[in-house]
Formats: structure tokens, C-alpha cells, sequence
């Protein structure tokens, strides 16, 4: 079929600008060229289809088949072409749906068997009636039930994955609890899954991140997810001892081996908390001389106690930690190369809980409860004290918010914390003074949303920036960012 044929086909190409009143040979000539460019693009679309397409005219006659219907039957376009559709039954094809179709002008769905290829296909066909009800084309759209099995077991595969994703999140939460380990947003669930398989492996662990993001919970979470659950964690920190102390505390030292020590001699850490987990917190702040030592450690299995001749043998998980950046101090040589590739052997990098929002609000909750408990008080936080903290960059992370906490439920004076009574800088956003309990709680949920999702979109600056630190598409975000703009335009914000 050319380009005629098809504009015949849409009773197209008979026009005769001549008998068009008003309408000049050049304006006509013109239009036909737009009308064959609309039928090539026409042309293309179908051809290019992946589902197949096959177009008889109203006695059933085929007149359209396309690459994808080739394919499907092994037939080619120049044997089909011009062929009435009950030919093909029985003999290319088991029934047609377009035969059924010439009967009734209904729309139908048949299941076909293509002998041809030996193959079965869901097959759609549908009329369509010119203005006094006769049928002018029957389209059939054909789609291999092959690929739509392959898609159902693709589909029951991506089921069962997030079925099994599922319980795995539900299980870290159930430990995450048990282990006082606060955990609902996605990025620290993340986190926890990498800690919890990595636990299963006796290999030494870099905790990285910033300050306060309370790596030590990490390591009691992966200390008991571990197979040395029943063996000691002993726990020191590189940064808050001298380089003399560190090492004696480290690897101990022999009776008499310097002055003032204790004349029995002492065991260090690493024979303390051998079959067990030994965490050296600040890593970065580790002493040069002492990198070596702890270097021989990871490869020897064995120290030498301070004045000691003979090696001791020790057999401990380490898992270390740092908030500096530990590849610019081995540029810088501040730290040996050697080392940090035996420490970094697996590692996890904590984010910030400026990162981490659905977290800020369970964790608030967690240290009240601790703070009432302790303090015998039972106070509550305000819907705008909540909104605040969410709003708040947390410089100073996890540990900063439980300061803020504890500071706010002892110098609130009346049992519920408003947003204002907060010590932190700035205090209440003014954009969310709005929020009291007289509104609707949709009305709440809708201007916490488009406030943060404002916010959000001010601190990143690009839509998909924002949209990544808040755990969504950026389609989504921006569907979000503009009734956002249209909630806080309107007379209701």
C-alpha cells in the first residue's frame, strides 16, 4: 500500500481542488502535501509498533500488516497483502478475530494459534463504522502470550524480591529495636543492611561519617550480628590518649619494662578482647609509629607487649572509625597506605542526619521518653517543635539533637515543647508558625509537606538534587515542588 492507497483508504485522495470553492490550486496543493506528510508519519508509527498490527478493510481483505506481524507469523507482507482473512484460517492461522468482528461490528478477543511459527498470541480486533454504521477497517492488534508469560514470571520474580526485601527491612527493624538502634529512613536502613551482612564476614570494618552520627551503635550492631556476639567488644578511643598511654593500652607491657608501671606488668586490649571485637574509635588520630604496630597486627595476627621479647598471639574482629578524610591524610602521608587498605577492607559510611529526615522525628520521640524517664517528667513536643527539628541542618548530628532534647525538657516550662523553646539556632521557622492543633490534620500534613519540600528545594538548588536527598524521583519531587507552590499562592495557606 502507497500513500495514495492510504489517503483512499481515509477518503483522502480524491480531492479535486478545482471543485473547492474559495480554495486555489497552490492552497490545495499545499494541503495535500501536509495530508501525505501526515500519513508518513502515520506510516512510521506503525511500522516501528512492537506489538503487531493487521488491518483488513470492511470484506476482509488485508491491507495493512506491519514488521512486528511479519515477525510474529513468518509470513511476508507481499504474500499477505491483498489476501481475504478467511484464507488464512486453518491453514496460516487457527480463527480469526476479524472474521468474528465482519459479523457482529463488536470488538473481540480471541486466543490464536499461528501454525506458521508454532506460536500463541492474544489477539484484540476492533471495527471501526464510517457514518452510516458499515464497517470501512478492522484492526487486530496481536501480542505473543510468550512474552506475556515471560513479563508475568518477571513480574512474580520482582514480587517475590520485595516480599524478601520486605522481611529483611522488618527483621532489621525488629533488631534495630532490640539493639537501641533508631533506623526508619531509607538510607540508614541501607546502612544496616550492609552492616548486617557484613557482620557475617570476620573481616576488619571502616565506620566513616561525620561527628555525632553515633558510630558506636553501629559496631554493637555489628558486633552482635556476628558470630563473636559472645565474646567481648571492648571499646577505645585513638584520639583521647597520648601516644605512650595509647600504646600500652593497646598492646600492654611487661613487668618492670618503664618506670611506674605496675610491677605485675599488664595485658593490653588486643589480648583483652581476643576472640571478641576490639574497636579503635578516631582512627585518624593514631600516632605515626603506632600505624606500624597496628599495621603488623592485621597481617601477623601478633604484638609485642611494651619490653616484651616474645610475640603474643591475638585473634580479634577490628572495626575502626573516623570522621577525616583517611585518603588525603595517606596523599598528605599523615597516614600510611599500607594500613588503610588493611582497615578498609569492608566499610560504611554513616550519613548526617540532615540526610537521614524520616529519622529526626523518631529519634526526638526516643530521647524524650529517655529524658522523661530520667528526669521523672512527662512532657511532649508541639507539631511545630517537630517541624522545627525536621527543618534544622543538625551540624552536630544524632548527638546534638539528644542535647537539644534533654536542654529543651529542662528549661520548658509548661509539658509541651514548643518549636520557639528549642535551643537551636534560629529557633522556630517562622514559616510554620501556622501550625497549631485547630486545623485539620490534612491541612498540617499538606504545609509541613510543601514547607519542607520548599526548603528542601532551597538548601540543593536543583530539583534533582533535592529530590535525591529526600529519597524520591525528581518527577515526583516536582509534582510536589508545584502544589507546594500552588497550596502556599492560595487563600487557605
Amino acid at each position: 500500500m502507497d500513500m495514495r492507497d492510504l489517503l483512499n483508504l481515509f477518503n483522502l485522495g480524491e480531492y479535486d481542488p478545482t471543485q473547492l470553492s474559495g480554495a486555489s490550486a497552490s492552497e490545495m496543493a499545499a494541503e495535500i502535501e501536509r495530508l501525505y506528510r501526515m500519513c508518513s508519519n502515520l506510516e512510521t508509527i506503525i511500522e516501528n509498533s512492537k506489538d503487531s498490527i493487521f488491518v483488513t478493510d470492511g470484506a476482509g481483505t488485508i491491507v495493512k500488516i506491519n514488521k512486528a506481524y511479519e515477525e510474529l507469523s513468518g509470513q511476508t507482507r507481499e504474500k499477505l497483502l491483498g489476501t481475504n482473512i478467511r484464507d488464512m484460517e486453518g491453514t496460516i492461522i487457527s480463527e480469526a478475530g476479524t472474521t468474528r468482528v465482519l459479523k457482529t461490528k463488536q470488538r473481540v478477543t480471541i486466543e490464536q494459534k499461528i501454525f506458521t511459527t508454532n506460536r500463541v498470541t492474544h489477539v484484540t480486533t476492533t471495527p471501526i463504522l464510517d457514518s452510516n454504521g458499515d464497517i470501512v477497517m478492522a484492526i487486530t492488534n496481536n501480542r505473543d502470550l510468550m512474552e506475556i508469560d515471560a513479563l508475568k514470571d518477571r513480574l512474580a520474580n520482582v514480587e517475590s524480591l520485595a516480599s524478601k526485601y520486605k522481611q529483611q527491612i522488618e527483621t532489621l527493624r525488629e533488631q534495630n529495636e532490640y539493639r537501641d538502634l533508631v533506623a526508619q529512613d531509607k538510607k540508614m536502613l541501607d546502612v544496616l543492611y550492609r552492616a548486617d551482612k557484613i557482620a557475617k564476614v570476620d573481616a576488619p570494618v571502616l565506620l566513616m561519617g561525620e561527628t555525632g552520627t553515633r558510630k558506636e551503635r553501629l559496631v554493637h550492631y555489628i558486633h552482635e550480628s556476628s558470630n563473636r556476639r559472645g565474646n567481648k567488644l571492648i571499646k577505645i578511643n585513638c584520639g583521647a590518649l597520648s601516644a605512650s598511654l595509647i600504646e600500652s593500652e593497646l598492646f600492654g607491657y611487661e613487668k618492670g619494662s618503664f618506670t611506674g608501671a605496675n610491677a605485675k606488668g599488664k595485658i593490653g586490649f588486643f589480648e583483652a578482647a581476643d576472640g571478641g571485637t576490639l574497636f579503635l574509635d578516631e582512627i585518624g588520630e593514631l600516632p605515626h609509629e603506632l600505624q606500624v604496630k597496628l599495621l603488623r597486627v592485621l597481617q601477623e595476627g601478633e604484638f609485642f607487649r611494651i619490653g616484651g621479647t616474645k610475640p603474643t598471639k591475638t585473634n580479634v574482629r577490628l572495626i575502626s572509625a573516623t570522621n577525616r578524610d583517611l585518603q588525603a591524610m595517606v596523599q598528605t602521608g599523615l597516614f600510611r597506605s599500607d594500613l588503610y587498605y588493611r582497615l578498609n577492607v569492608t566499610s560504611i559510611t554513616i550519613p548526617p542526619l540532615r540526610e537521614r529526615i524520616y529519622d529526626i522525628v523518631p529519634l526526638a520521640t526516643k530521647f524524650l521518653n529517655e529524658c522523661n524517664a530520667k528526669y521523672g517528667m512527662d512532657k511532649s513536643l508541639s507539631v511545630s517543635a517537630y517541624q522545627t527539628l525536621r527543618c534544622y541542618d543538625w551540624p552536630g548530628n544524632v548527638r546534638e539533637l539528644k542535647n537539644v532534647i534533654e536542654q529543651a525538657l529542662i528549661i520548658c516550662e509548661g509539658d509541651t515543647i514548643q518549636g520557639s523553646e528549642l535551643p537551636i539556632a534560629g529557633g522556630e521557622s517562622p514559616e510554620i508558625s501556622f501550625l497549631d492543633s485547630n486545623l485539620p490534620l490534612d491541612t498540617i500534613l499538606a504545609r509541613v509537606e510543601a514547607h519542607y519540600i520548599a526548603k528542601a528545594y532551597e538548601s540543593h538548588g536543583t530539583i534533582r538534587s533535592a529530590a535525591k536527598a529526600l529519597g524520591m524521583k525528581p518527577s515526583k519531587f516536582q509534582r510536589k515542588k508545584k502544589r507546594a507552590e500552588e497550596l502556599k499562592s492560595s487563600s487557605s495557606w
